[in-house]
Parts: C-alpha cells; sequence; structure tokens
C-alpha cells in the first residue's frame, strides 16, 4: 500500500478522470516497488480530508517495468559500476539481460 497525504490538494486534484496518470512520478515509484517486491498490485491512497479522497488498485506493468530495468541498467553500467572504487568484495545488483529478473554480482576490486 502506498499512502499519500499532501499539504495541498494539488496531488488530489491532478489524478484526471479518477485514475493515477501514467506519467506521474508516483506511478514509476509504485512500478518500482511492485518490481523489486514481486507483488501483482498495489493500493494507492491519496487522503486530503474526510471527504476528498482517492483510491485506486495499481496493477504490475510489465512495460514500464522493463523501461525502468533498461534505464537502471544504464544508469548502473555507465554510472554507478565505473564510480564505484571497491576495495573488497561488493554486492551488486542489477536485471539480467532479458528484464525478468534481478541478478546479484560480487565484484572485487575494480582499479588496481
Amino acid at each position: 500500500m502506498e499512502i499519500k497525504h499532501p499539504k495541498s490538494e494539488n496531488l488530489y486534484a491532478s489524478l484526471k478522470e479518477g485514475v493515477l496518470e501514467r506519467s506521474h512520478e508516483y506511478y514509476y515509484q509504485i512500478q518500482c516497488q511492485l518490481l523489486v517486491s514481486d507483488f501483482s498490485y498495489c493500493d494507492y491512497f491519496v487522503y486530503v480530508d474526510q471527504e476528498n479522497f482517492y483510491k485506486e488498485r495499481v496493477n504490475r506493468d510489465e512495460n514500464c517495468m522493463k523501461e525502468i530495468a533498461k534505464k537502471g541498467e544504464v544508469f548502473f553500467t555507465n554510472f554507478a559500476l565505473p564510480s564505484a572504487h571497491v576495495r573488497s568484495y561488493s554486492l551488486f545488483v542489477a536485471m539480467d539481460k532479458d528484464h525478468t529478473s534481478l541478478v546479484r554480482m560480487y565484484c572485487r576490486r575494480l582499479y588496481g
């Protein structure tokens, strides 16, 4: 469950037609949580006050998760891994090449 209690009604007002927009940052946040947890859905709840609230069951979006995994792989490969000056063994986690499951990698001292 993801609960939001905004200080203003802007988030509540942004829920067009009673649906969390697929381009909204909270949609991506929920999809990341579903990817990591391997759950099939997340109940999303926005509370403004007793009369103004919103709830939606957000299901896994496999296409969105593939996009997230690809972007994560690019970030990991191009930024995180090259900047990691590992002095001993470290655990890195990434998506496999098919973007279907997490792969654990242990690296030892990347730079001489």
